[in-house]
């Protein structure tokens, strides 16, 4: 027969003692608040306690509802932050791809700074979206398959920022990348 281990053992006697104990707070608690309300005519005491009953139903409604609203706000933030780096770095490979004759390119640091952002920034499918980017721009493929790539990454950019993409497809983000050239720079 196998033993049990001891930590086992006390943490269940721990577990017990902790029950047990809110048991007898909350026997105690209920008789004496019955205790306190024994005096009281019934037309005083019953709506006392369902009012204070409510007081502390709206209180917790009230606690729900802002930490509900500092999350929503936070999220808010983060999409903000998370838009402006998708943004830039969009901006940079759209250039590069469709650059017209004459234009600046955008450099290998522009891209590192930028990257370092959308790996600190962005989803796990955006980046993994874009590692495959990456991949298929390295290799010798055309620049419609690129395109093709990074719209996927435009795509996942897009559900990450909570956007609806509906019936936008790869193909359709393609045909706008590829029909789309940057303005020439003033």
């Amino acid at each position: 027969m196998r033993s049990v281990p001891r930590s086992v053992l006390l943490g269940s006697l721990l577990l017990l003692l902790l029950l047990l104990s809110l048991g007898a707070i909350a026997y105690y608690g209920a008789t004496w608040t019955t205790n306190a309300f024994r005096g009281l005519p019934d037309y005083v005491g019953i709506p006392l306690v369902v009012g204070a009953i409510v007081i502390l139903i709206s209180a917790r409604i009230v606690a729900i509802g802002m930490s509900h609203s500092r999350t929503i706000a936070a999220e808010s933030r983060i999409r903000f932050q998370r838009y402006e780096a998708y943004a830039a770095i969009m901006q940079n490979w759209v250039q590069l791809l469709c650059s017209l004759p004459g234009s600046q390119r955008a450099t290998r640091s522009d891209f590192a700074s930028l990257e370092l952002g959308l790996l600190l920034k962005a989803s796990p499918d955006v980046i993994e979206r874009y590692i495959d980017f990456k991949e298929a721009a390295s290799d010798t493929q055309t620049t419609q398959m690129t395109i093709g790539s990074l719209s996927l990454v435009v795509l996942a950019m897009r559900r990450d920022l909570g956007l609806e993409n509906g019936r936008l497809d790869e193909g359709s983000i393609s045909s706008l990348l590829l029909t789309s050239k940057p303005l020439p720079p003033s």
